[in-house]
């Protein structure tokens, strides 16, 4: 908000020099007239300091009143109460100072006017006998709030509170050319160092044959051991490799290749399959390898995290048992964009669109969340809908073709007992209830198909279900596992899904052909979490082509080869605890991963298929 006096003399500057006189008088009017003050805490806070020292009741309620319903009905309801117990001790502070000075007229204008708020309030109750009594300084009930200590630490936290309320809110876009400065700047920063390789290309074969030796076998990947230093520590190699693909071809690779025999050619792939990658664990033989770029941590969380989502653009949402909620960009380097924290710990995390964000609570709450406005669209809680009465949300869905999310809903009195629960089918647009889809078990993971027309669910009971969303019906079921699935996903066609389940067990069913097992699987120790965990996200995914798989393990995530014998190809992610849920962005031209694990750090993993 420092820019807002900055912007004001632009637009005054527009204004006189469209010459619009009779706008530039009426501006400069209402600035002078302003009772946002600018948006600045301390300014606010003096007038309303102000208005308590001269006793003037009406302007501290119109200033207050101004502030209710301009600023602080855009928070989220979780702050409603911080704002409730603000006022009131802002009104104390102006009956003490009533008393403090002796005016027992105005201490009288108070409670005449403002009882009829305050009446049916239990923390106002003692405090209507006030004007009738005396010594009010030493009665044990009102004696704290005549000391010099409480009245400072008040107008502290109300300026506290008021600096990180304008801090969080979304700016329009005359004050946004900051952060498009700082967007723009990384971009030239990056730009600049892709720059920097483009003299590679003009380098005689001959030059270049000399510094690095005739025998090494080239590729394009020379120019990454060719990077320059960055000042400030500065990582520019996940920025670079994401646009890999843009970049020629080595001038080495192109001349060797046209002078090189097959034997030359068979000694390279062989001397080229040979090589280790730093920080991974190869495990194993095969040609098509998955070579690690990059890993990163971002450790925001101090608890055990429970979602960890991509969204279509590559930025992630993550989620903890303590219910705080962070969207961050992971490149260049993990970012943190919005912050939301819920007072129930998150059990579902469902990306609605590129900025709508879906969750669900242990105390089942459903709540819709504007991460570029940071702020609630809806928030539907148990007390007024009944359907949620006493059920926690077990796992949300998206439609991915109209606005229709589906929730399911376990019965928290027997979360750890398979039993009836309960999957509602809800409207974004109307916040309304559109239906309920039948299931004999409690719901615990479900994904919609490509067209929004099947639902694929995965029961407690260890049965798959698939609905027809639009008829509101099962269309058929299969049992596949003998305990919980806790994870499950289509394949690439969608012809096929994969169901993951307490067993350990990773099994391929045929989708059309009800209970026809393709593929069967048992995967490591730790695939499904901690001995006594109940996992909650997603415990494997697919790469974008599904041909790779990520899943959890005690202390990275382990990458698959889809294939016969489902061949372990690649460890990522170093944790010092368990990995209890990942994810594999389809955002980019190379590929990025997501581990997660119960001490709250995150580790992003870029890869690249050779």
């Amino acid at each position: 908000m420092a820019a807002i006096q900055f912007a004001d003399d632009i637009v005054r500057d527009y204004l006189r020099y469209r010459g619009f006189p009779s706008s530039l008088k009426a501006f400069d009017a209402e600035l002078k007239a302003d009772k946002d003050k600018a948006f600045r805490p301390d300014r606010l806070v003096e007038h309303l300091c102000g208005c308590v020292e001269s006793m003037d009741l009406a302007g501290l309620r119109d200033l207050w009143g101004h502030l209710d319903s301009h600023v602080f009905r855009r928070l989220e309801q979780s702050f409603l109460p911080t704002v409730r117990k603000l006022e009131m001790a802002l009104l104390r502070l102006y009956v003490v100072t009533c008393v403090t000075n002796s005016r027992q007229d105005k201490l009288t204008e108070f409670f005449d006017k403002m009882a009829p708020e305050l009446h049916g309030q239990a923390e106002w109750k003692e405090w209507f006998a006030l004007p009738f009594l005396k010594g009010v300084e030493d009665n044990p009930t009102f004696q704290v709030y005549f000391t010099r200590q409480w009245q400072d630490m008040m107008i502290i936290s109300l300026r506290n509170f008021l600096s990180v309320v304008y801090q969080s809110m979304a700016l329009p876009t005359l004050l946004s050319y900051e952060e498009d400065l700082n967007r723009i700047q990384a971009l030239q920063e990056d730009n600049e160092a892709l720059r920097q390789h483009q003299p590679l290309e003009g380098r005689p074969f001959e030059a270049a044959t000399e510094v690095l030796g005739p025998q090494e076998p080239m590729d394009d990947f020379y120019v990454i051991a060719q990077e320059p230093s960055v000042p400030e520590g500065r990582k520019i190699i996940p920025s670079f490799i994401r646009n890999l693909g843009g970049l020629p071809t080595s001038p080495i690779r192109k001349a060797d290749c046209k002078r090189t025999d097959e034997s030359t050619q068979a000694k390279c792939k062989q001397k080229a399959t040979d090589a280790k990658v730093e920080s991974a664990e190869r495990v194993s033989t095969e040609q098509d390898k998955l070579l690690l770029l990059n890993q990163e941590e971002y450790n925001e969380h101090q608890s055990c995290i429970t979602h960890c989502k991509f969204d279509n653009s590559g930025t992630i949402a993550s989620a903890d048992v303590d219910g705080v909620i962070k969207v961050w960009s992971p490149s260049p380097l993990p970012k943190t964009l919005a912050t939301v924290i819920s007072k129930s710990s998150i059990t579902a995390l469902e990306w609605v669109h590129k900025n709508l964000l879906m969750c669900g609570s242990k105390a089942g709450n459903l709540r819709l969340y504007d991460t570029k406005e940071r702020r609630v669209l809806f928030d539907i809680v148990p007390e007024s809908s009944s359907v949620l009465k006493e059920h926690s949300v077990a796992c949300l869905a998206c439609s991915p073709v109209e606005p229709m999310v589906v929730s399911a809903l376990r019965w928290e009195l027997q979360a750890a007992v398979p039993g009836r629960g309960k999957l509602l089918l809800w409207d974004l647009k109307s916040k309304q209830l559109q239906g309920q889809l039948k299931c004999e078990s409690s719901v615990n993971c479900c994904i919609y198909s490509r067209n929004g027309q099947l639902l694929l669910c995965g029961t407690a009971a260890g049965t798959v279900c698939l609905y027809d969303v639009r008829m509101q019906e099962c269309v058929s079921s299969w049992a596949s596992h003998d305990g919980p699935i806790y994870s499950l996903q289509f394949s690439g066609n969608e012809a096929t899904c994969y169901t993951l389940g307490l067993d350990g067990y990773l099994r391929r069913w045929n989708v059309y052909k009800t209970g026809q097992k393709v593929s069967e699987l048992r995967l490591h120790l730790g695939c499904t979490g901690p001995a006594s965990f109940r996992p909650c996200g997603k415990l494997f995914s697919l790469s974008a082509d599904g041909e790779h798989m990520l899943t959890c393990a005690p202390t990275s995530g382990i990458i698959y080869k889809v294939d016969e014998g489902y061949s372990q190809v690649l460890n990522v992610g170093k944790h010092k605890a368990h990995v209890v849920t990942v994810d594999w962005s389809l955002a980019g031209n190379c590929s990025v991963c997501s581990t997660a694990s119960t001490d709250g750090s995150i580790s992003l993993a870029t890869l690249l298929k050779q």
